[in-house]
């Protein structure tokens, strides 16, 4: 149930509804990936707009750019996924 504050017109309410589905769904993108036996891609960060998934951060292999993206995929609200994951293998990463 969506109340209507007195103060927020009509298209506010609807674009903070959209803004909070859109939250939800790139959420719930990142509690896929949390659930993988991949550290890596427990760091991905994920962002949802208009049906578009967009994946960014950074792996170690290609194949888990590749992973990355079927998980999500699964999702019924993606539409499109836009994989910005960055593969920089673990021997190219800076020493901290």
């Amino acid at each position: 149930m969506i109340v209507i504050n007195a103060r927020k017109g009509p298209q506010e309410v609807a674009r903070a509804a959209t803004r909070t589905r859109d939250e939800s769904v790139a959420a719930a993108a990142e509690a896929e990936l949390c659930h993988s036996s991949y550290t890596d891609l427990r760091r991905v960060h994920c962002s949802y707009q208009h049906g578009t998934l967009t994946l960014e951060g950074r792996v170690t292999r290609y194949y888990l750019k590749q992973v990355a993206q079927s998980l999500v995929g699964r999702l019924t609200e993606v539409v499109d996924i836009d994989n910005r994951l960055d593969v920089v293998p673990f021997a190219d990463r800076p020493m901290r």
